[in-house]
């Protein structure tokens, strides 16, 4: 099920990041016996020169936890070969315990928040007591964005 919270923020997201139809989706997945809220996001402009194409997807999974902790990475809808040789923050494999998702042709990407430990995240993150105060997944797509085309 998905939160009213998240809900929300999706809205926001929408409104402020991703428009047109279509463009945001979300739903409910329950990977290695966790269940967690998907939210793709399609036709996200990447870094010609670095990606040799100009749009891609982008797939969070928040974490059971959301909004307490963030998403540390987001997925990408093609391992980037050329990029990753490059880019070692696009390990195609997820770590800190987020699913690998590479079957499904979801490979991640690691932007971390800060860092990449629990004191880390708690110091940037921070999401308010309402959707639209603090930070939410208009942040994380902005954070996730800037870190994938730079």
């Amino acid at each position: 099920m998905i939160s009213r919270r998240i809900a929300e923020e999706v809205e926001i997201l929408k409104r402020e990041c991703a428009s047109g139809p279509d463009i945001v989706r979300v739903g409910v997945a329950e990977i290695q016996g966790k269940s967690y809220v998907g939210v793709r996001i399609a036709r996200v402009r990447l870094n010609h020169h670095k990606f040799k194409q100009s749009f891609g997807t982008f797939l969070f999974l928040l974490p059971p936890e959301y909004p307490k902790l963030p998403s540390l990475g987001v997925y990408l809808d093609r391992p980037y070969p050329d990029v990753a040789q490059r880019d070692r923050h696009l390990t195609l494999r997820a770590h800190y315990g987020t699913p690998s998702m590479e079957g499904q042709g979801w490979y991640w990407y690691c932007y971390g928040l800060g860092g990449f430990d629990k004191a880390s995240w708690r110091r940037c993150w921070r999401p308010g007591s309402r959707a639209d105060n603090g930070h939410n997944l208009a942040t994380l797509f902005a954070a996730a964005r800037q870190a994938v085309n730079s």
